[in-house]
C-alpha cells in the first residue's frame, strides 16, 4: 500500500511539475508579446505589429529552425522573400533560386508576435483588439508545442464562401 501511495504523489508531483512548467512559458510568451516594456511596435504606416524587443533564441541555424518549427523548405522560402526585395533587373530567376545559398547560417527567433485588427480593416466597434500568434517548438521530452494559425488574403480578390445564409 505504501509503495502504491507513493507511485500516485509521483504521478501527482509529475503533473504540477508540467502544469508549473507550461504556466511558465506561458507567462513568457505574454511578456515576450507585449506584456511589458520590453514590447515596441514595428515602424511603419499604422503596422500594428508588436514583438518583443529581445528575440526568444538568438542565433539559431538554419537547419534547428526547420527541424524545431516543422517547416523544411523555410530555407528556400525565405530566398524566395529575399528575392523579391531585389530590383527587377537583378533578381534571380525562380527556377534557379534553389542553388542559391544565403550569406548567412543563424537567424535569432521570436515566438509571439501579437497584431491589431483594427488596422486590417476588421474596426467594427469601438474598442482594440489584439490578436496573439505563437510558433513556440517543443522543449524537452515533454514540452508543449504551441503553432498559430493564420489566415492570410494575397490579394483584394479573396472571397468568403460557405458560411454565409443565400
Amino acid at each position: 500500500m505504501w509503495w502504491l501511495a507513493r507511485q500516485e504523489k509521483v504521478v501527482m508531483f509529475e503533473t504540477y511539475l508540467e502544469h508549473y512548467e507550461s504556466a511558465i512559458e506561458d507567462a513568457d510568451a505574454e511578456e515576450e508579446a507585449g506584456a511589458g516594456k520590453d514590447v515596441e511596435a514595428m515602424k511603419g504606416p499604422k503596422m500594428g505589429i508588436f514583438i518583443a524587443q529581445r528575440p526568444y533564441a538568438l542565433n539559431q541555424s538554419l537547419t534547428s529552425i526547420q527541424l524545431k518549427h516543422h517547416c523544411p523548405s523555410f530555407s528556400y522560402h525565405l530566398i524566395l522573400y529575399l528575392n523579391w526585395f531585389l530590383d527587377p533587373t537583378q533578381r534571380i530567376p525562380r527556377s534557379q533560386l534553389e542553388f542559391v545559398e544565403l550569406p548567412f547560417d543563424k537567424l535569432s527567433v521570436w515566438h509571439v508576435f501579437k497584431f491589431s485588427r483594427d488596422t486590417l480593416g476588421n474596426d467594427i466597434d469601438a474598442k482594440e483588439e489584439q490578436d496573439t500568434v505563437n510558433a513556440r517548438p517543443r522543449r524537452g521530452r515533454k514540452g508543449i508545442e504551441r503553432f498559430g494559425t493564420v489566415a492570410v488574403a494575397h490579394s483584394n480578390e479573396a472571397e468568403s464562401t460557405g458560411l454565409q445564409d443565400k
